[in-house]
């Protein structure tokens, strides 16, 4: 940096209010300034002492708004402003004595500013001020301020603290005021001292300019700030906040060079992202002379390149602590500033505010053995401000590396990271590890590992998984057994405790890699290859070990308790001895130890021998670490993965992520003092139970910074560490976290705020510094001299939809238009209000992108979002288009009537409110022509869904014969199923109709009774009841039929058919003396059920007479011409009885139910749910009121007069159980033999009762259920007139005009909407209907007679089909309002335009060759699409972005016609949507010319994976994926299986890591909004290995938001598609991550709302 940047400058400029301006001090300054003018007296300029440097210097202009001129008070005259007076005074006097814009200095003091924190007087004003500073003129009163300036931008401050909210902080000026150790202090606790560390040399102008405006006088005052530091105080450090304010006030006057604003995050984000990556470098080249050979492993088989071999070099290093220093801060942290005086040579720390004295700018002289000195020569690419290095040694260090032994490993893609790692893991071994050395040339381990197989083909065996209860692999060698013995005996003892895990983590050589679940086994595969002698293991998760632990603890449990039970054997065997040497000399015979017949001699000498005492148990958690340790010390390399919800959740691997819950010690708690806690039989992890020699975290980004996957890897102990990842950043720096805390680095991962600020722009050159230290990257371009990849051609394939997938596609776009409420005229502006809703919107953009591939991706498997967001629905199911085109012909029926209804009750409720609007004197004609319109529309509607029903039905006119068939106790098929489903969704329909007609037909006859028209009036309430009936008519038709099928079961399989079939006769059974007492509670519960049964009978028949009894009344005759024409409530005169008896009918259900209940309760102990609730109610009752409370609450839900009904029952019935509460219950006593005989002569008696009588109430609750189903198809039936009776009541308004207003407003969106949506239906019928190709259809027009090579035809309503040219040029003749061909008048509204195939027969013609001009602009404004209803007479012309945008497609490189046509002629079988019928065609074109050939197919969705596999498997073709085997071994399974051609991979969650070298094509079904993935996913092919040309593929949909993401990565410089020259310089030049964010490749992150909206317009 240059000497002449101090004092540095900045400027603000503000508008003073006149409550923020003191005039009369103002004026008193002006007078006194003036004064010394006159006398030519000059303004002093205060100098501060010479240690004092000049470090920056603010201008503040401020405009003073003029004071009112009157003052205004309430019931008062306004007054003159005295204010104003004096303003005018002021403005007067200083342009009379000073000429414009020249300024007149009217103080100049180093005091004059103070802070001001909230609310100040005024002498005419009160009011609440905010914060700011407080401007005196010199010696004036604290309470007489000059000026309040309000606080300067923070955005400086943001940097710094984001989270700062107090006034010291909010800047710089008020932190350098709050640090004055004369301004008193603003917080509690001790900030400052009393040393002086800045002065404010202030000083305060005056002029004026000429208002160009209002031709007036502004008064403008200069605020001048320079800030001198005392280079003696400003070194003597502060308490903590103090600091934070030092060094916001240094942060923000020192410049920093690489400070820079941007005009949104994303611009901020993106170039944060492309400055970290330029920042990384590659490995330095090797020293000279240096043997490159010896960074070449012996045991490795490949060879490493010359790029390879110099980063490998700088990793050793890096692990071995040379390159890191522990007394210096990484490059860029610190930055020297010369002040251009002796000794005044200054260091600052930018990221912690830090500011540091060092030696003059001459260097220190190095004296040498002879006492001669020499003085260092600074370096030539020194910067004159950098430090030296002996400055370097007087600064303090912040950031400690020397303890970092890793790197952060980023080559780009391809390079080769996998083979530097491994090369690093056999060049850097423990140094207590021995090397392996083994006999035989090939070694037995290797050969171990690998066979070949007939074709002389390497294949891999599987490597071991550890487990615990098998053993360690390899012990049969001798060569490996004694290496393992060496490397135990090596690290006996190494044991050391940690204190964060709380364990004894002992120490190893053995080295864990950490990978995603998909490139496990390409870790595993690429060590077999590259360093086959290696000795890999693979870690599953603690509880796969846990279970070997288990099984050997059972087994030692079960000797140990085989062998105390021998022993206990043995002695007692001794014992026997001991007491019988009277035969001392004779056999003992003994208990046999393992065989029964075995017998042993004891000798009696060992009589006396003990049992020994058991050593106790080794607990889990050592038996566990010694093991694993055991086992891991075998092996050089141990493989485990960390969770990845979208991999692992197919392949259910539970590993890193699930240790996590044993990596932590357990907490701490409050324990019993009588309980034995076992520490050591809490399970821990492995991972965290030794010291790893290293520990690699591949594709780090992906574990994150705060998932349990990388808190676990951040807790597993161990020397050194490697971050590999070629993208360790993808969409922001704030990624970087993850791979900090996993390498360790000291303080910045711990200090929030310093990892804030690094990422500042300001900061830049400590950013660099800081990674250029931890990482190192390699791009092919830097490198491309050193090795050769095959070339890759790159294509775009371009699909044209069929016309059912465009219909679909655009009915989305509208319906997401008019959600987000996007005008349908693309020439309409949008409203000045309009937010775009960015969640809506890119729920939208992922539709629209999910169709482009198939018009059921999003819907099969996937997680749907809420209904309001998500299109029209065609199901999980797999269609073809056929049947997604009757799906969806049927559900714009549907949708048509429901909408035709909705504007059909909005007539009715106009109509409605219009007969009440006696202003209107035509009110009742309009009425009347309104229910007339209502009539017409819904009674053609309503013979076209009858007919449609008739279909249904199978000819049938009345459905009531269909249901007559499907009794419910008939059996029916899935088919019948979903028949029955339609045809109750068309009866709802016609239901629905049929209401609407109703309220027409009735509300029509109280507009003819008002007119006094009795002939028509009951003509009208005759349709209306008619339509009535017709309603009510199938309710209750199902009822009866209900009921019928009721008696037929009751006849049939009847419950009961006497009472005396619930009761017993003999209730008066006597007992014995001891059992009288239980006879008689038996005899009375007997009596209690006798009771019960009067009332269960009784209530059977009155519930079964009641359901039985008629519903409809047809008994009262129609009312004849010239009668009163009074009509009363049809319900209250035809349907009173029966709905009193349904009213009964739920009453006495209710106490049977409970009657049941009791009964079951009675003979079985079994209480049913009423009985339990009420018991747990009675338990709940503890004050009167409550008992209250609860009585009038216990059957809320039920009308009042059921409701009371059903209290009298339910009464009735708790008087038995009441009764049975009293008797008590039975209880059992002593018995003697009388006792027993009568006992059980009454146990017999009352065992076969209830046998008999559970049986009657098992019929009984059969019973009931039927009388439930019969209610309900009553209750349907009564639900129905309830309908009816609310359709036909008076509207609600407040506001008579408005609310018919408001109707008038819906009734005509309405129609808008439906004539859309005929036009919309005619093109589905069109599609659905048409037999005839689109040649026939050019023919058909009989102007042309097919001549013209237009693509695209118009369907008229009479189905007549022309040209659109044709159509265009008839339309302007005379005669152009009537069809040509019928002569029935042209309504534009019902106007369909046809997509024809273009002249490639159905090929997709590239943008190049069919640029939109402007004809067809003309031709697209006046003939509506097939989602069009309505288009505006105004031409849509939109032909300079579509010209732009045909221009951005011409520069792609398009796949060959030729080709495409050869592709299009292949057979396949199904039909799985455009996309990926092209796809498949596509692979087995591959297949028939190049069988050899292995692709890779990415896609976005899952669903279109899935899809994809569906197409795969019908044609025949292999293929593996991680979504459709759920295995662990996906890649190796495709790696060795050559006959597996296809890799089916999602873009965004899989694209990251994998080798697939194998393959020459890549496949992208849809164009990427991250330019990162597509970049990842063409990587997988694209790199070191790849020996064959290979060739990408993106697969893009015509018109689409597809093409319009291929145009702006063409804007953006982010497509990799160009075809030019140096289209593959171009892709060289590409930094990955770095370039999609520099150029918004990332098009649907935090863009500008016209850049979305040009995505979908």
């Amino acid at each position: 940096m240059s000497d002449n940047i101090f004092p540095s400058t900045s400027s603000y400029v503000f508008e003073l209010n006149d409550r923020r301006y003191d005039i009369d001090q103002i004026e008193k300054g002006l007078d006194a300034a003036l004064e010394k003018k006159a006398n030519g007296v000059d303004s002093e300029f205060p100098t501060p002492p010479s240690h004092y440097f000049h470090l920056h210097t603010c201008t503040i202009e401020t405009t003073l708004e003029p004071p009112q001129a009157e003052l205004r008070y309430w019931a008062r005259n306004p007054q003159p402003n005295p204010a104003y007076t004096m303003f005018q005074s002021v403005r007067n006097k200083l342009s009379s004595n000073v000429d414009p814009f020249v300024p007149l200095d009217i103080a100049t003091s180093n005091n004059i500013l103070l802070p001001c924190l909230g609310s100040t007087g005024h002498q005419y004003h009160y009011t609440a001020q905010p914060d700011g500073v407080k401007v005196y003129l010199p010696g004036a009163n604290k309470k007489k301020h000059l000026a309040i300036i309000e606080s300067l931008p923070n955005s400086v401050t943001k940097e710094w603290i984001p989270t700062a909210t107090a006034w010291d902080m909010q800047n710089w000026l008020h932190a350098t005021i709050a640090l004055d150790p004369t301004t008193e202090s603003l917080r509690k606790g001790v900030y400052k001292d009393d040393k002086r560390r800045f002065a404010l040399v202030t000083s305060l102008k005056l002029c004026w300019v000429m208002n160009e405006t209002s031709e007036e006088i502004d008064l403008k005052l200069l605020v001048t700030i320079n800030v001198f530091v005392n280079l003696k105080s400003i070194v003597v450090p502060l308490p903590e906040i103090g600091k934070d304010m030092l060094g916001l006030i240094l942060h923000s006057l020192i410049p920093s060079s690489t400070a820079k604003t941007y005009k949104n995050e994303l611009k901020a984000r993106s170039a944060a992202l492309a400055h970290f990556y330029a920042s990384l470098k590659p490995a330095p080249d090797l020293p000279f002379n240096y043997l490159a050979t010896q960074l070449q492993p012996k045991e490795m088989v490949s060879k490493l390149l010359p790029f390879q071999t110099r980063t490998v070099k700088l990793l050793l290093e890096r692990e071995q602590g040379i390159c890191q220093s522990g007394t210096s801060d990484p490059t860029g942290f610190w930055k020297a500033y010369d002040l251009g005086q002796k000794d005044e040579r200054v260091a600052f720390r930018r990221l912690t505010g830090d500011l540091a004295l060092v030696a003059s700018s001459y260097e220190i002289a190095e004296v040498d053995r002879k006492g001669k000195g020499r003085a260092f020569e600074r370096l030539p690419d020194r910067e004159a401000d950098d430090l030296t290095d002996q400055e370097k040694t007087h600064v303090p260090a912040m950031l400690d590396l020397s303890g970092v032994k890793g790197t952060m490993l980023c080559e780009e893609m391809g390079l080769g990271k996998t083979v530097e790692a491994i090369a690093l893991v056999l060049l850097h071994r423990h140094p207590l590890s021995r090397l392996r050395v083994l006999s035989l040339p090939a070694s037995q381990e290797s050969s171990a590992q690998s066979q070949s197989n007939s074709k002389g083909q390497t294949v891999q065996k599987p490597v071991p998984t550890i487990d615990l209860l098998t053993g360690t692999p390899g012990m049969e060698i001798p060569e490996i057994k004694k290496w393992v013995e060496g490397e135990h005996a090596a690290f006996e003892g190494r044991m050391a405790w940690d204190e964060e895990a709380q364990l004894n983590v002992t120490e190893v050589a053995t080295t864990l890699i950490v990978s995603p679940p998909s490139l496990l086994k390409q870790w595993v595969s690429e060590m077999q290859r590259h360093a086959p002698t290696l000795r890999v293991c693979v870690y599953e998760g603690w509880k796969s070990l846990q279970k070997g632990v288990e099984k050997q603890r059972a087994v030692r449990l079960r000797a140990a308790e085989a062998e105390k039970k021998r022993k206990a054997v043995a002695f007692r065997d001794q014992t026997r001895t001991k007491y019988t040497r009277t035969n001392a000399n004779k056999r003992v015979k003994v208990e046999p130890e393992v065989d029964q017949n075995e017998v042993i001699d004891v000798d009696a000498a060992t009589a006396d021998k003990k049992p020994e005492v058991s050593v106790e148990e080794e607990g889990t958690l050592q038996v566990t670490q010694r093991q694993f340790v055991e086992y891991v010390r075998a092996h050089d390399i141990v493989v485990t993965t960390y969770q990845s919800p979208s991999v692992t959740a197919n392949l259910k691997i539970v590993t890193v992520q699930q240790d996590l819950k044993v990596a932590l010690p357990a907490p701490s708690r409050s324990r019993r003092s009588t309980a034995n806690y076992k520490m050591n039989e809490r399970p821990r992890s492995p991972l965290v139970m030794v010291e790893w020699w290293r520990v690699i975290m591949d594709e780090v980004q992906l574990a994150g910074d705060h998932t349990e996957a990388a808190k676990t890897v951040s807790l597993i102990p161990r020397v050194n560490s490697l971050a590999v990842s070629g993208t360790p950043a993808r969409a922001d720096i704030r990624d970087l976290m993850g791979s900090l805390r996993f390498l360790r680095v000291p303080v910045i991962p711990y200090d929030s705020r310093i990892w804030h600020r690094l990422q500042q722009p300001s900061m830049r050159l400590a950013f660099e510094g800081l990674f250029q230290s931890i990482a190192v990257r390699t791009t092919k371009k830097e490198v491309s001299g050193e090795f050769n990849l095959p070339h890759q051609t790159r294509y775009v394939v371009p699909i044209e939809l069929s016309e059912i997938e465009l219909h679909y596609y655009n009915d989305t776009l509208e319906r997401f238009k008019e959600r987000l409420h996007i005008p349908r005229n693309p020439t309409e502006e949008l409203p000045e209000e309009w937010v775009l809703d960015r969640a809506l919107f890119h729920v939208c953009l992922r539709n629209l992108r999910q169709i482009c591939t198939h018009i059921q991706v999003g819907q099969m498997g996937e997680v749907a979002g809420p209904r309001a967001e998500r299109r029209l629905h065609l199901g999980r199911a797999l269609m073809t288009m056929t049947e997604a085109l009757e799906k969806m012909r049927n559900d714009h029926t549907q949708e048509f009537l429901i909408e035709s209804r909705k504007q059909m009750r909005a007539m009715i409720k106009k109509a409605q409110l219009t007969v009440l609007n006696e202003a209107d004197g035509v009110r009742h004609l309009t009425a009347l022509n309104l229910y007339e319109k209502v009539k017409t529309t819904l009674t053609k509607q309503l013979g076209s869904v009858r007919e449609h029903l008739k279909q249904l039905l199978g000819g049938k006119d009345d459905i009531t014969e269909f249901e007559r068939d499907h009794t419910p106790d008939r059996q029916t098929t899935q088919q019948e199923k979903e028949k029955s489903t339609e045809i109750s969704i068309v009866t709802h329909t016609i239901r629905d109709i049929l209401i609407v007609l109703h309220q027409a037909w009735f509300f029509e006859g109280d507009v003819r009774h008002m007119l006094k028209e009795e002939e028509a009036e009951t003509n009208c309430y005759a349709q209306a009841d008619l339509i009535r009936k017709e309603i009510l008519k199938l309710p209750l038709h199902s009822a009866n039929l209900s009921i019928g099928y009721l008696q037929r079961q009751l006849n049939h399989i009847g419950a009961l058919h006497d009472v005396s079939e619930l009761q017993m006769e003999e209730t008066d059974s006597r007992g014995g003396m001891l059992s009288n007492n239980i006879i008689n509670q038996a005899n009375d519960l007997l009596d209690i059920m006798n009771d019960n049964a009067y009332l269960v009978f009784e209530w059977r028949a009155k519930i079964l007479a009641l359901l039985s009894s008629p519903i409809d009344a047809d008994t009262a005759a129609a009312q004849a011409p010239g009668q009163s024409t009074e009509v009363v409530d049809p319900e209250a005169e035809y349907y009173a009885e029966a709905l009193k008896a349904q009213g009964e009918v739920e009453a006495y259900m209710m106490a049977f139910a409970a009657a049941i209940g009791d009964r079951r309760e009675f003979l079985l102990e079994n209480r049913s749910l009423l009985v339990e609730h009420e018991s747990r109610q009675k338990k709940q009752r503890s004050t009167k009121a409550a008992i209250n409370a609860l009585a009038d609450s216990t059957m809320q839900d039920v009308p009042d007069d059921v409701q009371l009904q059903a209290t009298e029952l339910m009464q009735e019935r708790q008087a038995f159980r009441d009764a049975r509460a009293e008797k008590g219950y039975i209880i059992y006593g002593p018995y003697r033999r009388e006792e027993i005989i009568i006992a059980t002569k009454m146990a017999g008696l009352l065992k076969t009762y209830i046998k008999v009588q559970a049986e009657y109430v098992d019929k009984l609750d059969k019973e009931l259920d039927l009388f439930q189903a019969t209610f309900n198809r009553r209750v349907k039936y009564f639900a129905a007139l309830q309908e009816i009776s609310d359709s036909v009541t008076a509207p609600e308004f407040k506001d008579l005009n408005k609310a018919i207003d408001a109707s008038s407003k819906e009734i005509d969106e309405l129609e808008v909407k439906l004539a859309r949506m005929v036009v919309k239906g005619r093109y589905l019928q069109y599609l659905g209907s048409k037999d005839q190709d689109h040649e026939s259809i050019r023919e058909d027009c009989i102007i042309c007679f097919g001549s013209s090579d237009d693509n695209e035809a118009v369907l008229l309503e009479c189905g007549h089909y022309f040209c659109l040219s044709c159509f265009k040029e008839y339309r302007k003749s005379p005669m152009g309002r009537k069809c040509p061909s019928c002569r029935m008048n042209i309504d534009m509204k019902e106007v369909a335009r046809i997509k024809l195939n273009s002249a490639h027969a159905g090929l997709p013609v590239p943008s190049s060759e069919n640029p939109h001009g402007k004809e067809d602009a003309d031709n697209r404004s006046e003939i509506p699409t097939a989602s069009q209803s309505q288009i505006p007479p105004e031409e849509i012309t939109e032909e300079t972005e579509r010209d732009r945008r045909a221009a951005d497609l011409r520069r792609l490189k398009m796949i060959d016609i030729d080709k495409m046509r050869a592709i299009m002629g292949m057979d396949m079988l199904g039909e799985f949507g455009s996309k990926i019928n092209f796809l498949v065609k596509h692979l087995l074109f591959y297949k028939s010319r190049d069988p050899d050939a292995r692709h890779v197919i990415f896609s976005n969705w899952s669903d279109s994976l899935n899809i994809v596999m569906q197409a795969l498997r019908s044609n025949d073709i292999k293929f593996v994926s991680f979504d459709e085997g759920r295995r662990k071994d996906v890649v190796d399974k495709f790696l060795k299986d050559e006959s597996i051609k296809v890799f089916l991979l999602h873009a965004e969650k899989e694209s990251s890591g994998l080798t697939l070298t194998s393959c020459k094509v890549v496949h992208l079904l849809e164009p990427v909004l991250r330019h990162s993935f597509e970049l990842q996913a063409i990587g997988r092919v694209d790199r070191l290995g790849q020996n064959k040309e290979t060739s990408v593929y993106c697969y893009a949909t015509l018109d689409t938001v597809e093409s319009r993401i291929l145009s702006q990565g063409v804007r953006n410089g982010t497509s990799i598609y160009l075809d030019e020259e140096n289209a593959d310089q171009h892709v060289a030049d590409m930094p990955n991550v770095a370039s999609a964010a520099t150029r918004g490749g990332d098009v649907a992150g935090e863009s500008n709302e016209e850049d979305l909206l040009g995505l979908i317009m």
